[in-house]
């Protein structure tokens, strides 16, 4: 049976692949979804991670539908755990369908009580990363890196600075981020995925 997850060669492979049950007008999601696509790998209530340097070595595909992405959000964020006021959700990689290009970001959001309101990072374009000779990208190994301290982050790509931000209110405000730096002291979770649009 297919599965969306293979570890071989000291590699785990993530793979989408066609739904031989596809039924656009299917009585559950599982039918009418056109791809079946892995789960996120993630570390939630199983470890959670606070400041350091942590990176990912992956080959990603930078191909129209896809849209891959490592990234990290406040420990155990579904169940509201971390704190009151902010969760906190860094973009370290994500690829929208694009075939040389992939973006960082840094999120707060805050909850109230329906649903939730999110404020992104604006950083001059600095957020977006283009690839040169990117007629092989897809096939191609890759490190993308984050690193943590208390008063910063930054993203790596192949030992590259790509971005970084200084968690002070000033800076975050700069950004267009609220000045409320809640959430950036407490333990996130690693996620990594793959998903499929059409």
């Amino acid at each position: 049976e297919d599965s969306n997850f293979k570890l071989a060669s000291g590699d785990l492979n993530l793979t989408s692949f066609k739904n031989s049950y596809y039924d656009p007008q299917g009585d559950t999601l599982y039918k009418r979804s056109e791809y079946l696509v892995p789960g996120s790998v993630h570390t939630e209530n199983k470890m959670s991670y606070k400041y350091g340097y942590l990176e990912i070595r992956a080959k990603v595909p930078y191909k129209e539908g896809c849209w891959p992405s490592f990234w990290l959000r406040s420990h155990n964020s579904t169940e509201k755990q971390a704190n009151p006021d902010f969760e906190v959700e860094v973009d370290v990689l994500e690829v929208f369908g694009s075939k040389d290009t992939m973006s960082s970001n840094l999120h707060q959001q805050s909850y109230n009580g329906n649903s939730y309101n999110t404020s992104t990072s604006s950083i001059n374009d600095m957020e977006v990363h283009t690839f040169e000779n990117a007629s092989n990208l897809s096939q191609e190994y890759h490190t993308y890196a984050f690193e943590w301290e208390p008063d910063r982050m930054a993203i790596y790509v192949d030992g590259e600075l790509q971005c970084e931000w200084n968690i002070d209110r000033v800076s975050l405000w700069s950004y267009g981020l609220k000045a409320n730096i809640t959430g950036f002291d407490t333990t996130m979770n690693i996620l990594f995925n793959n998903h499929l649009f059409t």
